[in-house]
C-alpha cells in the first residue's frame, strides 16, 4: 500500500467523530483508484506538474513539454473543471503540493486539506454536515448576547367597556336585642298547610353488576411541539458495578469462640419402652404387739402406686379450658392415705380465691384448666409402713402466645437509646422476634434484642434497644411471638419528643397493661361451677333492675312531670346508634375535669370551626370564664381569641354551646342560664319543682329569678365521675335538652327547652335510678346511658325513646382509653361536604385531660314503628303524647 494511505490510516485514530467519517469517505475514494495508480504509477512520477483528480485517467503516451506548462489560461480552465466537480476529493503529488498551495483557488469555495496530500472543497463538507447533523450530538451553547434596546412606547389604547356590577356586600352585624313587646291579640286560625316533604331516603340497594366495557375513544390531535428546554443539570453518578465472580475458597480459619446457645429444637419422638427390671426384695414383715417376729399375727404391706414406674418424666399435655383428672391408684395394708401437692413450691389452685398447700383424695380434678395450673403435681401414699410411695405428674398446658405490653406509646429524645419491652406468655416455648413495616429486625449496630425467662416456665420477656436518630426510626414496632398453637403480634408506637411541647401526663401509679392475643381463661372451682342458690327476692319491692348480661333495665316507668306544659313537636330526625368508632385524639390538657364544646348550629359561618372550653376548678374565679378559640389549630397551641366573663358562675362541666349562645347551670339561682356570646345578654329558666301553669315565662331576665326556699330539689349526677354535675345539658337534632336527678326519689328528670326563647316545652319523669348509669346523652330524641366511665372497655346498654316511651334493645361497645371520662356529649353537626339528608354527628369526651371524638354510624328506625301500648294512668302513671297520634295519622 502507498505511504500516503498509511499516513491517512494513522491520523484517523486521533481525530474527532466528524473527521473520522470524512476519512472513511476518503479511504473509499482512494480504494477506487488503486488499480489506476498501479497502471500509471511510473508515468505519474515523470512529470513535475501533474495533478491527479478523482475520476481522471493519465494519458496513454508521453505528451510534449508544452503540455505540462502551467500557464494562466491553464489555471483558468482548471478552476472551471474544479467548479464542475466541486464535490470531488483531490489527491496531490508530493512534488506538486508546494505549487498547489500557492494557488488561491475559488474564494467562494476554498479548499480544505484533509491530509498532507488530499483536499476537498468547503461546499462538499458543508453538504455532508448538513446531511448528518441529525445524527450528531448538539454542541455547547454559546454565550448569551447583549440585550437589545427597549422599544418605543406604544400609543394609548381606547377606553374599554364598563365591567359588570360587583358582588353584593356581606351582611352587617346583628343589632342588639330590643325590649320584649306587648303580647298581641290571638290570630285567626291558619289555613291547612301544604303537603309535606318526601320521606327520608331508603337504604342503598346492593351494587349492580359491572357493565360492558365501552369502545376505545378516538385518538386525540397531536400536540404542538414544546419550547426546547434548557440544558439539564449534571447527571447522577451511576450505580456500583456488579460483584465479581466468587473467588476460590480460602484456607480454613482458626476455630472461633463458643457462641450462645440456640433455641431449643422440636420435641423428639418417644423412644421404645425399656426392658422390665428385676423384682426387688419384698419389704414384708410380720409384727406382734410386743414387736417380735417369732409369730406372725398380721401382715403389714407398705403403700404402692399402680403404674408409678411407667410414664415418669413424660408430661401430661392438655389445652386451656379443658378438664384434667389425675388419678393415683394405691394399694397397701393398712389402706394408704393419698395426698396431693405441687413440687415447684406453688400451691394448688381451686377457683379464683382458694389456694391449697395439699389436698386429700385419690383423684385430683382440675376443671377449666388454666396456664397457672401448669407444673409438677406429686401424689403421695402413706399408711405408716415405710417407705412412702410417690408419683409425679408433669402437667403442660398448651396455649397460643399472649403478648403483654406495659407502655404501648414510647417517646424519646433525638439520639437517645430507647428500650421497647414486651412480656410473652406461651407454651410450648415460643420463638420471639421484632418486626417493623413488615420486615424482620436483625441484630446489629443499630438494634439489639435481649431475651430472658420469667418466674414461671411459660413466661418470657423480649427487649428491643435502638437509638432514635432518624425519621425512619419512628413508627410502629411489633413484638411477635410464635409457637405451634398460633402467632400473636403486639404493637408499640415509638415517637420523637418535641422539646417545645410539654411532656405527656405522668402515670397514675397503677400497673396498666395492654394484652394481645388470648388471655388466660377465668379460674373456676367447685363453688363456681355449682354455686349456692339464693332465695328469690320479693318482686313487688324491686325497683329498676338490670340483670347481669342483659341489655334491658326492667321496671322503668315514664310519665309526664307536668301535663300543663305546651308539649313537644315532631322530631327532626328519627334514628338510633348502630356503631361507635374508635376514639380520635385532639388535645391533652392537665385539667382532669374540664370541658370543650363546638356549636352544632353556628349563627355565623366563621363560628363553624370555633371551640369553647371551661375549667373544671372549684373556685368561683375558675367557674366564671369561657375561653374561645378560632379553630382547632389555635386550640392546640393554647391561643385564645376571646375570653367571656360570666356574671353568674357555672356549676359542673356538662355545658353546651348552641346557636351562638352558651348554656349552663347556675347553683345560686337553681336555673339554666343562656349567655349570648355576641351581646353577652343573659336569660334564665328556673328548674321546675312542680306544675308550671302560669310560671313558665319565656325570656325571663336573670335578675328576676330567685332560688326557691326549702330543701334541695336536685342531687349530684354521675358520682362515679367525681365532678360537680347537677344538670347535664345536651343537644341533638331536635334542639336543647337538660338531664338531672331528683333528690327525693333519685328519679331522672329530662327537660325539653326552646333555645330561642328559653321556654320549657315538656318534661319527663323517668323512674330510673341515675346511679345505675355512669353518664347519659341524647341522640335523635333517644336517651342513652353508659355503664362505666372508669373502665377501659364498657358498653352502652340503655336506650329509651322519649317520643314513643319504648325501651330499645341495644348493646354497643364503648372505650374509655384513659379510664377517667368526666364529660360525654353528642354534637349533631354534619360535615359540610355531606350533601345527603341522613343524620350526621359525633360523640366527644374529656377523658383524663384528653379531648377525644368518636365517629358514629346511625340506623334509621323510621316512622312505621308500632305505637306504645296504651295503659291507664292509675296503673303505671304513664302517658302518650298527642303529637304521636298526629304523626301516625300523617304516615297512615
Amino acid at each position: 500500500m502507498p505511504p500516503q494511505v498509511e499516513t491517512v490510516a494513522r491520523l484517523t485514530d486521533y481525530t474527532s467523530i466528524n473527521i473520522r467519517i470524512l476519512y472513511i469517505i476518503s479511504f473509499i475514494s482512494l480504494s477506487l483508484h488503486v488499480c489506476t495508480w498501479s497502471v500509471f504509477y511510473p508515468k505519474i512520477l515523470a512529470p513535475d506538474r501533474t495533478i491527479l483528480r478523482e475520476g481522471e485517467h493519465p494519458p496513454s503516451a508521453p505528451l510534449p513539454d508544452s503540455t505540462y506548462k502551467y500557464t494562466h489560461s491553464g489555471r483558468e480552465s482548471e478552476r472551471q473543471r474544479r467548479a464542475v466537480k466541486s464535490g470531488s476529493v483531490e489527491f496531490i503529488h508530493p512534488k506538486l503540493k508546494e505549487e498547489i498551495e500557492n494557488d488561491p483557488g475559488d474564494p467562494n469555495n476554498p479548499w480544505v486539506w484533509l491530509t498532507s496530500f488530499s483536499r476537498i472543497p468547503v461546499e462538499a463538507i458543508q453538504e455532508f454536515c448538513a446531511s448528518t447533523k441529525e445524527y450528531c450530538p448538539p454542541g455547547k451553547s454559546g454565550p448569551q448576547g447583549t440585550p437589545g434596546l427597549p422599544g418605543l412606547k406604544g400609543a394609548k389604547g381606547e377606553t374599554g367597556r364598563g365591567g359588570p356590577a360587583g358582588l353584593k356586600g356581606s351582611r352587617g352585624h346583628t343589632g342588639s336585642l330590643g325590649p320584649v313587646g306587648p303580647r298581641g291579640p290571638k290570630g285567626f286560625a291558619g289555613r291547612n298547610g301544604k303537603q309535606g316533604l318526601d320521606g327520608l331516603d331508603g337504604l342503598p340497594g346492593e351494587p349492580g353488576l359491572d357493565g360492558v366495557p365501552g369502545r376505545n375513544g378516538m385518538d386525540g390531535i397531536p400536540g404542538i411541539d414544546g419550547v426546547p428546554g434548557t440544558p439539564g443539570m449534571a447527571g447522577v453518578p451511576g450505580t456500583n458495578g456488579k460483584d465479581g465472580w466468587k473467588g476460590d475458597q480460602g484456607p480454613r480459619g482458626p476455630m472461633g469462640l463458643v457462641g450462645e446457645r440456640g433455641l431449643p429444637g422440636p420435641r423428639g419422638r418417644a423412644g421404645d419402652h425399656g426392658k422390665p427390671g428385676r423384682p426387688g426384695i419384698p419389704g414384708i414383715c410380720a409384727w406382734k404387739v410386743a414387736g417380735s417376729c417369732d409369730e406372725v399375727e398380721h401382715l403389714l404391706i407398705p403403700p404402692s402406686i399402680s403404674n408409678s414406674a411407667e410414664g415418669t418424666g413424660r408430661p401430661v399435655i392438655v389445652k386451656e379450658k379443658e378438664t384434667l383428672k389425675l388419678t393415683c391408684a394405691v394399694a397397701g395394708d393398712p389402706k394408704p392415705v393419698v395426698s396431693w401437692s405441687r413440687s415447684d413450691n406453688l400451691t394448688i389452685i381451686d377457683g379464683q380465691t382458694l389456694r391449697l398447700s395439699n389436698t386429700i383424695g385419690g383423684v385430683l380434678n382440675i376443671t377449666h384448666i388454666n396456664r397457672q395450673h401448669m407444673g409438677v403435681y406429686t401424689c403421695e401414699a402413706n399408711n405408716g409402713v415405710p417407705p412412702v410411695a410417690r408419683q409425679q405428674f408433669i402437667v403442660h398446658v398448651y396455649f397460643s402466645p399472649t403478648v403483654i405490653v406495659q407502655e404501648q406509646v414510647v417517646g424519646g429524645w433525638a439520639m437517645e437509646r430507647v428500650n421497647l419491652e414486651c412480656m410473652v406468655e406461651a407454651w410450648p416455648e415460643s420463638v420471639n422476634y421484632w418486626e417493623k413495616d413488615g420486615k424482620l429486625i436483625q441484630v446489629g449496630k443499630k438494634y439489639s434484642i435481649t431475651q430472658s425467662k420469667g418466674r414461671l416456665p411459660y413466661q418470657f420477656s423480649s427487649t428491643l434497644s435502638l437509638t432514635l436518630s432518624e425519621r425512619e426510626d419512628e413508627g410502629t414496632y411489633y413484638c411477635v411471638s410464635k409457637n405451634e398453637m398460633g402467632i400473636t403480634r403486639g404493637n408499640i408506637q415509638l415517637y420523637k419528643r418535641d422539646p417545645n411541647r410539654p411532656p405527656p401526663p405522668k402515670s397514675t401509679g397503677k400497673l396498666e397493661f395492654e394484652y394481645f392475643g388470648d388471655r388466660a381463661p377465668e379460674l373456676l372451682g367447685f363453688q363456681d361451677i355449682c354455686p349456692k342458690s339464693e332465695p328469690c327476692p320479693d318482686c313487688a319491692q324491686m325497683g329498676p333492675l338490670r340483670c347481669e348480661g342483659s341489655a334491658r333495665i326492667f321496671g322503668v316507668g315514664i310519665s309526664a312531670f307536668d301535663p300543663s306544659l305546651p308539649g313537644i313537636t315532631n322530631r327532626t330526625e328519627d334514628c338510633t346508634l348502630e356503631t361507635i368508632g374508635k376514639p380520635v385524639f385532639k388535645k391533652y390538657t392537665p385539667d382532669q375535669h374540664g370541658a370543650w364544646m363546638m356549636d352544632p348550629v353556628p349563627r355565623y359561618p366563621e363560628d363553624y370551626y370555633k371551640i369553647w372550653t371551661v375549667s373544671g376548678g372549684e373556685s368561683t374565679e375558675e367557674r366564671s370564664w369561657v375561653r374561645e378559640y378560632l379553630d382547632e389549630e389555635r386550640y392546640r397551641a393554647e391561643i385564645s381569641s376571646r375570653n367571656h366573663s360570666l356574671r353568674y358562675p357555672f356549676k359542673g362541666t356538662s355545658n353546651v354551646v348552641y346557636n351562638g349562645s352558651f348554656f349552663y347551670y347556675n347553683e345560686e339561682k337553681e336555673a339554666i342560664v343562656k349567655l349570648d356570646l355576641a351581646t353577652h345578654q343573659e336569660r334564665c329558666l328556673p328548674i321546675p319543682r312542680g306544675k308550671q301553669k302560669g310560671l313558665n315565662i319565656p325570656n325571663l331576665m336573670c335578675d328576676q329569678v330567685r332560688r326557691p326556699s326549702g330543701p334541695d330539689f336536685l342531687t349530684r349526677l354521675y358520682p362515679e365521675m367525681g365532678g360537680q354535675v347537677y344538670v347535664d345539658l345536651a343537644v341533638d337534632e331536635n334542639g336543647l335538652w337538660a338531664i338531672m336527678a331528683m333528690k327525693e326519689n333519685n328519679n331522672t328528670l329530662v327537660l325539653k327547652i326552646s333555645a330561642w326563647n328559653m321556654e320549657l316545652t315538656w318534661a319527663w319523669n323517668i323512674t330510673l335510678n341515675h346511679n345505675l348509669v355512669a353518664d347519659m346523652f341524647i341522640v335523635c330524641g333517644v336517651l342513652y346511658g353508659l355503664d362505666r366511665t372508669d373502665a377501659r372497655d364498657t358498653k352502652i346498654r340503655l336506650a329509651l325513646d322519649l317520643y314513643t316511651h319504648q325501651m330499645l334493645e341495644i348493646e354497643l361497645p364503648f372505650t374509655n382509653p384513659f379510664r377517667h371520662t368526666t364529660m360525654l356529649g353528642y354534637n349533631p353537626r354534619k360535615d359540610r361536604r355531606d350533601r345527603s339528608h341522613r343524620p350526621g354527628g359525633f360523640l366527644y369526651t374529656w377523658d383524663g385531660g384528653n379531648q377525644l371524638t368518636y365517629p358514629i354510624k346511625y340506623h334509621d328506625i323510621g316512622y312505621t314503628e308500632p305505637p306504645p301500648p296504651t295503659t291507664e294512668p292509675s296503673d303505671t302513671q304513664a302517658y302518650t303524647v298527642k303529637v304521636q297520634n298526629e304523626l301516625r295519622n300523617r304516615n297512615g
